[in-house]
């Protein structure tokens, strides 16, 4: 998708440039805490800060969600479970939606290709519930994804279509994408604050198991800020958006820092890249390609700059083969978030 990306950012720059607007109007310091925030975020292996965009493995991924504070602490017997401990907590609760998209290196031809990762598309429905607890510097974050990989995710029909836009190179192998299958998973992610330095610093230790016919895997991580931004630990939209309070009572209408959050990722199944375990005398295909590997590290960086109810970021994720003997990867990320 190499000419895919600037066409996508202007699209995106003009269909939120009224809503910008509109929340810089509406924005009065000493207003109401943030409520409810839009996010929206586009991933590509054309957006690389070396110069080096692809159209390989993970190719393209755009995630829309909408996030609101509860009002409410929560009653059912599973939620409180899932709510970080302690009697101040900010949980945030929201519902959004998915497209993944994975192809080979070569799209120009229609061969079965199985020396390189597969045509897959995922789509996917994702209810979210986050709980911050800003006293204790902890949190607890849930999702849980219902959706569909194959062909009914349409990755083969936007895919061709954007291709024919922008006049580029049709993808032709979309035949050979893995077949329908239903994605029902759950993420949990824990969070807890290792070391702060007056606002300025952050280090925090994290894990997160998915587990379900989508991703069977567990990760661990650090994730280190550094910058002018509010506590991590003031909750999602606190962390992106300026309007939010603090402790103090005292609020950044500008927030503009670094993030870096390196990760080592254990893996049991990934239904974009197998279909299934090989079986002796399998007629499929696509059940014949190597497996994934065990275990996969990564690197991500960016940078964060939010003022008042707007903030963008981007982030550069490098990670290595996720297929046994095929390549590293590169994908950028820029996230666009607006509160309503």
């Amino acid at each position: 998708m190499k000419q895919l990306y600037p066409c996508r950012v202007l699209y995106l720059v003009l269909l939120l440039a009224p809503l910008v607007a509109t929340a810089q109007q509406d924005y009065q310091p000493g207003g109401r805490a943030l409520q409810k925030m839009l996010r929206i975020y586009e991933d590509n292996d054309f957006i690389n800060i070396r110069g080096r965009g692809t159209d390989e493995a993970y190719t393209n991924g755009t995630r829309i969600d909408y996030f609101y504070t509860k009002k409410r602490p929560p009653h059912f017997f599973i939620t409180k479970l899932l709510t970080a401990p302690g009697d101040s907590n900010i949980n945030i609760s929201g519902w959004g939606i998915t497209q993944l998209m994975f192809t080979p290196r070569d799209i120009s031809t229609s061969a079965y290709q199985p020396d390189d990762y597969p045509y897959s598309a995922a789509l996917f429905l994702t209810h979210s519930y986050y709980s911050y607890n800003p006293a204790k510097k902890i949190s607890v974050q849930t999702e849980l994804m219902l959706g569909v990989r194959g062909p009914a995710a349409l990755g083969r029909q936007l895919q061709k279509f954007v291709h024919r836009v922008i006049h580029y190179q049709e993808p032709m192998g979309w035949d050979n994408q893995l077949p329908d299958k239903l994605i029902a998973n759950v993420k949990l992610t824990l969070e807890k604050q290792l070391y702060a330095y007056c606002n300025l610093l952050e280090i925090n230790g994290g894990a997160d198991i998915c587990a379900g016919t989508f991703l069977n895997t567990a990760s661990i991580f650090p994730t280190i800020r550094f910058g002018k931004m509010n506590p991590y630990f003031n909750g999602l939209m606190d962390n992106y958006l300026s309007s939010g309070t603090q402790a103090s009572g005292k609020r950044k209408n500008l927030q503009a820092y670094l993030v870096f959050r390196p990760g080592l990722t254990l893996t049991a199944t990934n239904a974009l890249l197998q279909q299934g375990s090989f079986r002796p005398g399998s007629e499929n295909k696509n059940e014949k390609r190597s497996s994934v590997r065990d275990a996969v590290w990564e690197f991500n960086g960016g940078a964060v700059l939010s003022i008042n109810r707007f903030a963008i970021s981007f982030n550069q994720n490098i990670t290595a083969a996720l297929v046994h003997q095929l390549y590293s990867h590169e994908t950028g990320n820029f996230s666009f978030y607006i509160a309503l």
